[in-house]
C-alpha cells in the first residue's frame, strides 16, 4: 500500500517535470527563432 502511494507520487512528479521540460524547451526554441530572425 505504501509502495503504491510512493509510486503514484513519483508518477505525478515525473509528469509535472516533463510538462515543465516541454514548456521550457518550447521557450528555448521560440527564443532561438527570434534570435535567428
Amino acid at each position: 500500500m505504501r509502495i503504491e502511494k510512493l509510486n503514484k507520487k513519483k508518477e505525478v512528479l515525473f509528469e509535472e517535470h516533463s510538462k515543465d521540460y516541454v514548456i521550457a524547451k518550447q521557450k528555448i526554441i521560440n527564443k532561438s527563432r527570434l534570435l535567428y530572425l
